[in-house]
């Protein structure tokens, strides 16, 4: 029984994990959460990955423009996701524009401009993989054994 619990734990982290580098499964999955919310993402930039014990962080600048609701709707949905992907460094920039109607009344018009406040919001999105045992044996050779 315990070693079937230890195969269902590792089948979730593996999930959460992978092994492969899946940037463009990822670049798919954060567009459709950000379109979802009406976010227009605009810049996908991913970083050379940095190796760590057993791990590689895969580092990725997104650059996206919304309002602060959709924005954070967006992040909150991210939060969710199987894959843990991690935000950090994150910039915002607001952009205000006008939206309204001009209302006419008998002794004057009047003007109602509601203004909505966009952002062009940039950060660091790293989602994490397993490291391979032919990658840990190379990064082992390079360094010596840990």
């Amino acid at each position: 029984e315990e070693v079937e619990s230890l195969n269902r734990e590792l089948k979730v982290a593996i999930s959460m994990l992978p092994d492969k580098k899946e940037i463009p499964s990822l670049l798919k999955k954060v567009s459709e959460e950000a379109e979802k919310f009406g976010l227009n993402v605009y810049f996908f930039e991913p970083k050379s990955e940095r190796k760590r014990a057993f791990y590689a962080e895969v580092p990725v600048v997104i650059k996206l423009k919304g309002s602060f609701q959709e924005v954070l709707s967006f992040f909150d949905s991210v939060n969710k996701m199987a894959r843990i992907v991690n935000i950090s460094n994150i910039r915002m920039i607001s952009k205000r524009k006008k939206v309204g109607k001009k209302k006419k009344t008998k002794s004057s018009i009047l003007t109602f401009q509601q203004e909505k406040t966009g952002l062009d919001v940039s950060f660091n999105a790293t989602t994490y993989r397993f490291l391979s045992s032919s990658e840990l044996k190379r990064k082992g050779g390079k360094h010596g054994k840990k």
